[in-house]
């Protein structure tokens, strides 16, 4: 699929998204593409067209997961993420990337369609402990 170029791939899965209603999803190592900032998912797509040599179109497929996006505006699409704490610290793009991502993640928590839910992997660190 990504032979046809990364915003091909991107395309293709854009129906599957408007059809599914409850998302559930977790995520070991990046943070799913619909929760992505534009500079997160430039240099995540960078990175991934550098190492398997597809076309280079990241622009393109940048704006194609970007306007996926618009599904947290759909009230009949619900979504619970489970986030390694590891990919929130693991400064893809470098630090002003990570900032902006993170404050971007800040700001979906008070959508309505997105569930927010806090797991200490640490029981030792949590506050008040």
């Amino acid at each position: 699929m990504e032979q046809a170029g990364l915003p091909h791939a991107q395309e293709a899965i854009w129906p599957l998204y408007q059809q599914t209603r409850q998302f559930r999803v977790y995520t070991p190592s990046l943070l799913p593409g619909v929760l992505q900032t534009k500079a997160y998912t430039t240099a995540i797509l960078t990175a991934i067209g550098r190492r398997r040599s597809v076309p280079d179109d990241i622009e393109g497929a940048v704006a194609v997961r970007m306007e996926r996006k618009t599904i947290f505006q759909d009230p009949r699409h619900r979504f619970a993420f489970l986030i390694e704490e590891s990919v929130l610290t693991a400064g893809v793009g470098g630090a002003g990337v990570m900032i902006g991502q993170l404050g971007h993640l800040i700001e979906l928590t008070a959508t309505p369609t997105v569930r927010r839910h806090r797991h200490w992997h640490n029981v030792r660190n949590r506050p008040g402990s």
